[in-house]
């Protein structure tokens, strides 16, 4: 422990005993691991044991990994809890996560929210089908700082056995030093716990004020992302946000582009294509009416309301699959669709 934690731990275990009504050395005989006699029997484990461990399962692929804890964070106002939704609802129908990454598993959801008044709440959840399985937790003062939250949280878990929990925010559901090593990894622990279940859990968290780099642009303690299994990243970018891993336990995936629209009052994620897939649709649609030159194909993407470098774009054009390059009148370039079964499926 760095010396400069120790007097904020002693803190935090005279603040535990006043709260039990035990006195400092009261309180630290409760501790089976500091009372005389009492030890526990650690079981030892071999290969063959962790070969029996379950197989890492994604609920949605590439994002979220079953029975992990994740850690969401960007800064205040940048649609953190809108893309939590979006997530607890493909979770919910079943409906691949902005229609390209598969879920594995539905079931219930619970959201723990905190912050939200009533009526963002009723917008921001309208798309949200009665029927369902969506379960809320609204200002609860839900505590998984004490023993006795965690009770309360535990016995809702088993009363309606989510899939998936998302917590908004991580700061609303403990009084702990948020800089502190030694309280945060507390606290995680409790979500560990729970987890271990079997229970997906995705933490909403702020960002430090100001710019530098994302792996330490979480608030609070290092031990926050430490602790956690991954931690995701949305930030703006341009006219755009960006879901971005931070860090995995397991392979990260690409940057995610995404934009929130407004539909008709409510506001839902959106992907945004990559400059390469909408450059590829466009030429597609050019190359329909059979053999152009590439001057017809910069007007073809640029009447799209596309802007890309000549190179880039010739660069993409010949990495499709499904074209080949012919010589036309005067040894002109031509781009054609290829005769070859499956071309531009």
């Amino acid at each position: 422990m760095p010396v400069t934690e120790i007097p904020t731990a002693y803190e935090t275990m005279l603040r535990k005993a006043d709260a039990a009504g035990l006195t400092e050395k009261e309180f630290l005989a409760k501790d089976s691991r500091k009372t005389p006699g009492k030890r526990r029997k650690l079981k030892i484990m071999t290969i063959k044991d962790i070969r029996n461990f379950a197989d890492p399962t994604f609920l949605i692929e590439n994002v979220l990994i079953e029975g992990t804890i994740t850690l969401l964070g960007s800064y205040a106002g940048k649609g953190k809890t809108i893309l939590a939704l979006s997530l607890m609802r493909s979770i919910l129908d079943g409906f691949p996560w902005l229609g390209r990454f598969n879920v594995s598993r539905t079931g219930p959801v619970l959201l723990i929210n905190e912050e939200s008044p009533d009526s963002v709440l009723k917008v921001y959840t309208a798309p949200v089908d009665p029927e369902q399985p969506f379960y809320l937790l609204h200002f609860q003062d839900v505590r998984i700082d004490s023993k006795t939250g965690c009770e309360e949280l535990v016995d809702v878990i088993r009363e309606i056995d989510p899939v998936f929990i998302v917590i908004d925010s991580l700061i609303r559901v403990h009084g702990h030093q948020e800089d502190s090593s030694v309280e945060m990894a507390q606290v995680i622990k409790s979500l560990r716990q729970i987890a271990n279940g079997g229970v997906t859990i995705l933490l909403l968290h702020h960002h430090n004020k100001g710019t530098g780099s994302l792996e330490i642009r979480a608030r609070g303690s290092s031990d926050i992302p430490a602790s956690v299994d991954l931690e995701l990243s949305l930030y703006e970018k341009g006219e755009r946000l960006i879901l971005q891993s931070v860090k995995s336990r397991f392979k990260p995936f690409e940057p995610i582009n995404l934009e929130i629209i407004d539909n008709e009052g409510i506001p839902e994620v959106h992907l945004v294509k990559p400059l390469s897939d909408e450059v590829v649709e466009a030429v597609r649609t050019c190359l329909e009416a059979g053999p152009v030159d590439f001057k017809t194909i910069q007007e073809q993407v640029s009447g799209e309301g596309i802007t890309i470098g000549r190179e880039k774009l010739r660069d993409i054009v010949k990495n499709i699959p499904g074209v080949e390059i012919m010589a036309g009148e005067h040894n002109k370039q031509l781009f054609q669709y290829s005769s070859f079964p499956g071309a531009f499926q």
